[in-house]
């Protein structure tokens, strides 16, 4: 028995193995979002999505985190029809509606209500799963669970600050983080953020290092207005509706996209996420779309084919032609993954 077999046989790691038969550096099973402008924030990937590990989605208030989150797991419970989520909720405030068009029964909900509460819990439950089930973690949210010692001092009627707070944040990262790797379980965090107290500060994602050190993506988000011209009942002329939200998505850290990028997602109050957000933009700029006048636009190696933006920004068949027909997702692979 040679040396590399015999300090594998007296290895107390029951994974131990050689790098090149490792499970651990097997392909991971990719959930593939219905939005190829997701799938690219997540994985640099029209078609890629998100793999196993952690996923944090940092943001204020009222920028679509809680239904990015659900997004993934819808797409999680298609490709794992019999896979579970498991939802810690310290927010309480999800609408109904959300949970539309996911299997509720896959799902167990976990009511939390501080910080030592979910660790505990968490580090159980990922004890409990083997590497060939099928589980996604979505803690919705973080940022909102305070600690034992915030709640005991709030009863003393103390007013000091919390500082173990960011202690218990990195503890639970660093209790959590390898065993989600190492079981293949995907893991949404939903956090806050806080803006840097400099010149052009950008949004961090609350709770010290931790989180930071141990997400293999993390989104930032902004909003703005998306609005539409609309004839008025009353005055009969034009006016401008809001009719949605553009959020914008900024990889503040990702281990597979380039940091600092960022990805529009529109989102209408009557039909939800634009399957085809941000494409018109990319295949703009990746040179797949060009503009014969200032309102029209063409595939570049089909000029004589002009359409307005309307007509092509939720084509099912126009983007579907164009990724099959052309190397546009090549280049967008080129232009953001690492």
């Amino acid at each position: 028995m040679n040396l590399k077999d015999r300090l594998l046989k007296k290895s107390t790691i029951e994974s131990a193995a050689t790098l090149s038969s490792s499970r651990l550096f097997e392909k991971k099973e990719i959930i593939s979002l219905e939005c190829p402008g997701l799938n690219v924030a997540l994985s640099g990937d029209a078609f890629g999505g998100m793999t196993p590990g952690i996923v944090q989605i940092a943001a204020a208030s009222k920028t679509f985190k809680s239904k990015f989150a659900l997004e993934i797991a819808k797409s999680f419970l298609k490709k794992f029809p019999e896979g579970v989520i498991i939802l810690y909720d310290s927010e309480f405030g999800t609408p109904e509606s959300y949970f539309e068009d996911l299997s509720i029964e896959n799902i167990i909900h976990v009511p939390i209500l501080d910080l030592e509460e979910f660790k505990h819990d968490i580090v159980v439950e990922l004890k409990e799963i083997t590497r060939e089930d099928k589980v996604l973690i979505i803690v919705d949210s973080i940022g909102n669970m305070p600690s034992i010692k915030e709640l005991t001092d709030a009863e003393e009627g103390k007013d000091t600050a919390d500082m173990t707070r960011a202690k218990q944040m990195k503890s639970i990262f660093r209790m959590i983080m390898p065993r989600i790797n190492q079981k293949d379980v995907y893991c949404v965090i939903v956090n806050h953020v806080y803006t840097e107290q400099k010149m052009y500060g950008k949004d961090v994602p609350t709770g010290g290092t931790g989180s930071i050190y141990n997400s293999n993506v993390i989104w930032t988000i902004s909003k703005a207005k998306e609005k539409d011209s609309v004839t008025s009942e009353v005055s009969g002329k034009k006016v401008e509706e809001l009719v949605g939200y553009n959020f914008t998505i900024t990889n503040y850290k990702s281990r597979f996209v380039k940091e600092d990028t960022k990805f529009t997602i529109t989102v209408k109050f009557d039909s939800g996420i634009e399957k085809w957000s941000g494409m018109i933009e990319l295949a703009e700029k990746l040179g797949y779309l060009i503009r014969p006048t200032a309102q029209s636009y063409a595939r570049k190696d089909k000029p004589e084919e002009t359409f307005k933006r309307n007509q092509i920004e939720n084509d099912d068949a126009f983007w579907t032609a164009l990724f099959a027909e052309t190397n546009f997702n090549e280049a967008i692979k080129g232009e953001y993954q690492l």
